[in-house]
């Protein structure tokens, strides 16, 4: 028989050292620090056994929005690409699903909640009787040398890293400080600028993730590219954690391109994640620019259960009005 019982946060850290039961970045501590900082509601931890087996842990988030209680594991608009289960690799994590949803509509008083974990396929749904919504990202191959990783990108990606190399600049990974943080969103706004845009995010998201990782840096690669001058012309942030790391954001200002120092912020992190036992890169999302790394297209989805069916309807038509208001503000 499954028993569910929630844990506190300091627990999450031996689940990090527990090699059965993988864990992603988005399912730390430090993580959940950082969307509890950014006002996204208060952590939660699920501890769900069998007999004397710790079979997994569910980690996610329960906020209110418009009077209504909400488990979020992730919910869109967190800069959080999954959650779900820690889980051992011969737990079917699907049929844990139901054993939490009774747990959050009976014990927390939720009456929605959304799960994305990476490890549940579009394929094992098909006979689910919840509704889901396919998450598409793309995904790099990066257990692989130098060599045959640099071969696989295309050959206008290669000439940017070359170039980069040869034109001075230079890349280095540092802490992750406020100074840090404020560099990143300067240059966030003139990429936004480039396109009549403003930022989808404020300044105090960047900094309430900077900060949350600052006692524990490790498992966020922040890269600060400078020219020959000594001039901050780039940033990016790299979380990653286990066999997985992924590119939440980067920046440069437009007029020193030629230096190229996109690109290279990549190859550096891809490099530097590998060497750490990183297998895959999570690019998230499918921006044009990212296939010039050729990644594959993984499609994942994000499960959604309602106490109510029309909570569903609510929750689409908000995100369209979003969406629509984001539009106008960036026009």
């Amino acid at each position: 028989m499954y028993e569910v019982k929630e844990i506190n946060l300091d627990t999450l850290r031996s689940i990090e050292t527990n090699g059965d039961i993988k864990q992603t970045v988005f399912k730390t501590k430090e993580w959940l620090t950082f969307l509890e900082k950014n006002g996204k509601g208060k952590s939660v931890v699920l501890q769900i056994t069998e007999g004397n087996e710790t079979l997994a842990f569910f980690v996610g988030m329960v906020f209110k929005q418009f009077g209504i209680k909400i488990m979020g594991s992730p919910f869109e608009g967190w800069a959080t690409c999954n959650m779900g289960f820690c889980a051992r690799e011969t737990v079917d994590r699907l049929s844990l699903i139901e054993i939490v949803k009774k747990y959050v509509f009976n014990n927390l008083k939720c009456l929605y909640m959304e799960i994305v974990d990476v490890h549940i396929s579009c394929e094992s749904l098909k006979n689910f009787k919840y509704h889901n919504i396919p998450q598409s990202t793309y995904v790099l191959n990066i257990n692989r040398p130098d060599e045959e990783l640099f071969k696989s990108f295309k050959s206008n990606c290669q000439r940017l890293i070359r170039q980069f190399e040869r034109r001075g600049a230079a890349i280095s990974q540092v802490k992750p400080t406020i100074e840090f943080a404020n560099e990143y969103y300067d240059q966030l706004i003139d990429v936004f600028e480039k396109q009549n845009l403003k930022p989808n995010y404020n300044r105090k998201k960047v900094i309430d993730l900077i900060s949350a990782f600052q006692d524990n840096p490790e498992g966020l690669l922040c890269l600060k590219v400078c020219d020959p001058n000594g001039k901050c012309i780039a940033t990016s942030i790299f979380p990653g954690l286990n066999d997985t790391c992924y590119f939440w954001g980067g920046a440069s200002y437009r007029e020193y391109q030629n230096y190229r120092p996109n690109e290279y912020m990549f190859w550096y992190a891809i490099k530097y994640w590998r060497d750490r036992g990183a297998t895959a890169m999570d690019m998230v999302g499918l921006r044009e620019y990212k296939k010039k790394f050729s990644p594959d297209l993984v499609v994942y989805p994000r499960i959604i259960i309602s106490k109510y069916r029309f909570l569903i309807t609510v929750r689409n038509g908000a995100k369209k009005a979003i969406q629509f208001f984001r539009k106008i503000r960036g026009a």
